[in-house]
């Protein structure tokens, strides 16, 4: 309890995360695993040689520093669910299982997961290659197993109209006032192509005759890419607007039957446990790694992922350590 307990103290905001990483770089030293920082930022450590597991979390949080304490069982504090519990569980299932086997792990501990993940993306193509599975640490309530994340969209659409004065806009609409039509027109559209998904206005400037928008949304596993910005051109030529930039995170699922996910089960299941399989309406690193390494992967970790980003994040301590428990004997089943 006590690692899990002193990284959550070292608050680390995206951009903020020296002292966590400093303190993970010593206690990763201490347990044996060489780590090396990357240019990025990223912490990478390498055990064993030949075809092995990837494990892959990230140490950054979102901003909004909270008391961190422990109460009746519980640890509380900022980043404890998202995800330096499942960091923890990843660290220290790695450190007991290479006490009871020789086996390749690849430890990838990220520092900016919350926004871009560039620290992701320069690990995994650097040391990803080579691996047979992968688990990214994020919580799933310790009985869950995360098998699929939503893939996720961002738009800038610019929308524009005549100049006139303020006092026309009883006739006339202002580009401000297209953008919000063009916004519910679109949410209305993927609502009736893919159903209800999350989707949000992130910001909207409105400058002479034009006004540009910024949505983001999510969408399920079963629709491509290229599916998705069909329909969204459709209502962007139907309000005669432009499509300024698009930027997409691909979905991605694993399969149910796979060894990876047969393990995890079987391991939960002898813990007393009742397995269940998660899908996440978001997105995480699981997106990154599991779509370009082109391996199986899953996402596990203790804590309730609705409690992510809030200002109550906090983990059982019971949880987290059957939670590194379970991780252990998945790791030396899947090396054996």
């Amino acid at each position: 309890m006590s690692f899990l307990l002193e990284l959550v103290k070292k608050y680390s905001p995206t951009g903020s995360v020296e002292e966590a990483r400093d303190f993970l770089l010593d206690k990763l030293k201490e347990f044996g695993l060489n780590p090396r920082i990357l240019s990025r930022g990223a912490i990478v450590a390498e055990t064993g040689k030949g075809s092995g597991i990837l494990l892959c979390g990230h140490l950054d949080t979102v901003p909004g520093e909270l008391p961190v304490k422990v109460d009746r069982g519980i640890i509380i504090g900022r980043g404890v669910v998202d995800a330096k519990g499942p960091l923890a569980t990843i660290i220290l299932a790695v450190k007991r299982a290479l006490e009871k086997a020789s086996a390749k792990f690849t430890l990838i501990i990220s520092v900016d997961e919350e926004e871009e993940s560039e620290s992701t993306l320069e690990a995994i193509r650097l040391y990803g290659e080579g691996n047979s599975y992968a688990i990214v640490g994020e919580p799933s309530r310790t009985y869950g197993i995360t098998v699929s994340y939503y893939g996720k969209m961002d738009l800038s659409v610019r929308c524009k109209q005549r100049s006139v004065h303020p006092s026309a806009t009883v006739k006339y609409e202002s580009p401000m006032e297209m953008s919000f039509k063009f916004y519910f027109a679109l949410k209305r559209r993927l609502y009736e192509t893919i159903g209800r998904i999350p989707i949000t206005p992130q910001k909207v400037f409105s400058r002479d005759n034009e006004s540009s928008l910024f949505i983001s949304f999510r969408y399920p596993p079963k629709f491509s890419v290229s599916e998705i910005l069909a329909t969204c051109n459709e209502v962007i030529r139907e309000f005669e607007c432009s499509l300024d930039s698009v930027r997409s995170v691909d979905p991605y699922e694993v399969e149910e039957n796979s060894k990876i996910v047969k393990t995890f089960a079987e391991v939960i299941k002898s813990k007393g446990y009742k397995p269940r399989f998660i899908r996440k309406m978001s997105t995480s690193d699981m997106n990154l790694v599991g779509n370009l390494l082109k391996i199986p992967t899953v996402a596990y970790g203790p804590g309730n992922p609705r409690l992510s980003h809030t200002d109550i994040e906090r983990i059982k301590i019971e949880d987290y350590l059957s939670s590194i428990e379970i991780l252990e004997q998945v790791l030396l089943k899947l090396g054996d």
